[in-house]
This record gives structure tokens, sequence and C-alpha cells, in this order.
């Protein structure tokens, strides 16, 4: 079990109230997303962002130095399509933390409503 799942049935067995309506932060919800099982895809987003936007730069760059037409065409091209990728990528990584996000609430509910059933238990039910 993670270390999430360990605080919330240590907080559910010794009673003490959760929180649901606290928010997770973006600082947070971006840790958790190197710390599932799966983090080889985070850390390919994170470098397929990062040359995106180096080869954005450099287009924008050549695009700015450009003197006749041709030029002009083929690095405006270039960085809008490194643009709309780069958008992409934000996207797919932003669905990505939400998804572990919602599958953590999903598990503390399932907790709580365990723990919930496990109380209203009568007495003689084994």
């Amino acid at each position: 079990m993670s270390d999430f799942d360990d605080k919330l049935r240590q907080a559910l067995e010794n009673g003490e109230p959760i929180e649901l309506e606290r928010q997770e932060t973006l600082r947070e919800m971006l840790a958790q997303s190197f710390k599932v099982q799966q983090r080889w895809m985070v850390l390919f987003l994170w470098v397929e962002a990062i040359v995106i936007c180096v080869v954005g730069v450099w287009a924008g760059v050549r695009l700015y130095h450009a003197q006749d037409l041709k030029p002009l065409i083929v690095w405006s091209t270039i960085l809008i399509v490194c643009s709309v990728f780069f958008v992409l990528v934000k996207v797919v990584g932003w669905q990505w933390m939400n998804k572990y996000s919602i599958l953590r609430e999903i598990k503390r509910l399932e907790l709580q409503i365990s723990a919930l059933k496990e109380s209203r238990r009568p007495e003689g039910d084994a």
C-alpha cells in the first residue's frame, strides 16, 4: 500500500475526522504523479515537453531573423506545430494528474464506507 493508504486507514481506525473538502494543491498533484507505477510515462511527457519547448524557441528565433518568404513560412509552421504539440502534452499531463487524484478520492470514500459498514454491523454478526 502507499503512504496515502496507510495514513487514511490509520485516521479511520483512530476515529479522526477526515477532511473531504480539502483540495490538493498543484504541487501535491505533481509530486504524486511521480510516485505512481507508471512514472516513466510522466517522465516521458516532461522530456517531450522540454524538447518541444526548445525546438519552439529555436524556431521562434529563426523566424525572427528570417529575411525571405520561404524560411519565414517554414519557421512559422514549425513554431505553430510546436505550440500545438506543447498544448497537447500539457493537456495529457493534466489529465494524468487528475486521474490519480480522482482514484485517491475514490479509495478514500471506499475506506470510509467500509469503516461505516463495520461500525453499524450488529454485535451478533460476524
